[in-house]
């Protein structure tokens, strides 16, 4: 179910790649699905707080440290590293547009 959402709200293009020394491609989002990256939110809107966890076990980094639980965690098989994926109900608006006040809790929330 959260996966499904995560595809509903990806970029229509977005950016993805299978290794980063190839470089970053565009393409639809049906597409770049299948790549091992992908771009998870896009220019105008974030619907995801994604963190970088990079040590041993960091799929279980988030109950280690008392935050909630991610909605989505993908982890490195190799080496134990992960992201943990958080969705909002309400998306960010993070064109010129938008107001500042979420950005800034996100960040703040990013940060933390």
């Amino acid at each position: 179910q959260q996966l499904s959402l995560f595809e509903q709200r990806l970029p229509k293009k977005p950016y993805h790649t299978d290794e980063f020394a190839n470089g970053l491609a565009i393409a639809r989002a049906q597409n770049a699905i299948k790549s091992r990256y992908i771009q998870a939110n896009g220019p105008t809107h974030k619907y995801w707080l994604v963190f970088d966890v990079d040590k041993p076990n960091a799929s279980l980094d988030w109950y280690d440290s008392g935050a909630p639980a991610p909605n989505i965690v993908a982890t490195n098989r190799e080496n134990g590293h992960a992201h943990l994926i958080y969705g909002l109900e309400v998306s960010i608006r993070t064109a010129p547009d938008g107001r500042s006040a979420p950005l800034r809790y996100a960040a703040a929330v990013e940060s933390a």
